[in-house]
């Protein structure tokens, strides 16, 4: 077997177990806003900083050396891929699925006992709710899975895709567990919110072996362009979804600005230090 698929696999795989033990936490044991919090904040800054210190390098390298075109300059190329994957992301979230993905928010800390007194359409309101949140997790994991395989097929090294890897799942235990906590909440049985949860999990491989197959036969330049597309997903996903979390909390905030500079700080350590090549 090639050895960079080799690599996908494992590390798709990592991340699919991992998400699965984080999803698993909530449906059999109480865990603390606070230290979910704290996760969030941390994946945000080390997802921040893996696209600009890491992805966005790696990108420019590729399209810099590859760029067939003279008259094109590469920190277009780089940056208009930049601006696709991020208003992809917007998109998605607010068009394509509006008012999807952030209900799961509310659900975390909330038992099933708060809806015991509600109607049966009102429950089924609050399923559809979970289900939503399914769907849009669901189509961010597909995408980090898409921007996982990427960076292995573009990265120049194991180390590269190692630390896409890291970032990726720093923020992966916290959504999976949210998504098994709006469906616990929203009174699914421990089965059928499993079954969700390996749903979801299974995205990354899924997106990673898709990447990976479509993209290992491209031009240097197009590798780059889409090492700099998922970088753009990556800056949506910390800037709106996960380090948002610091502003939700009244209390809590300068632990949770730390969290968010040490994530920021390990990645950009890495990338000064040359780790990821």
């Amino acid at each position: 077997m090639d050895p960079t698929l080799t690599s996908v696999a494992i590390l798709s795989s990592g991340i699919f177990v991992v998400g699965m033990i984080g999803g698993y936490i909530p449906l059999f044991r109480n865990w603390g806003a606070v230290k979910l919090s704290l996760m969030v904040a941390f994946g945000g800054g080390a997802l921040f900083a893996a696209a600009l210190f890491l992805m966005l390098p790696e990108g420019w390298e590729h399209v810099e050396h590859g760029l067939p075109w003279a008259e094109v300059e590469p920190g277009f190329v780089v940056a208009a891929s930049v601006t696709v994957g991020f208003f992809l992301m917007y998109l998605l979230e607010n068009l394509a699925l509006p008012h999807l993905g952030h209900e799961h928010e509310e659900h975390i800390g909330h038992s099933a006992a708060e809806h015991a007194g509600e109607t049966t359409m009102e429950r089924h309101v609050h399923q559809a709710r979970g289900l939503s949140a399914f769907i849009a997790l669901s189509m961010h994991t597909l995408i980090d899975g898409i921007a996982l395989g990427t960076a292995v097929a573009g990265g120049e090294s194991v180390a590269f895709g190692s630390l896409v890897f890291a970032a990726v799942i720093f923020h992966k235990i916290p959504a999976a567990f949210s998504l098994t906590s709006a469906l616990k909440a929203d009174d699914y049985r421990n089965s059928v919110a499993l079954l969700y949860l390996a749903i979801f999990n299974l995205m990354v491989p899924v997106g990673a072996l898709l990447a990976f197959q479509l993209l290992t036969n491209l031009p240097a330049w197009l590798l780059g362009a889409m090492l700099a597309f998922s970088a753009g997903t990556f800056i949506h996903v910390a800037t709106s979804d996960l380090l948002p979390v610091i502003h939700r909390h009244y209390h809590g905030k300068v632990a949770l600005t730390c969290a968010a500079l040490v994530g920021l700080l390990s990645m950009a350590a890495f990338g000064w230090l040359g780790l990821g090549h």
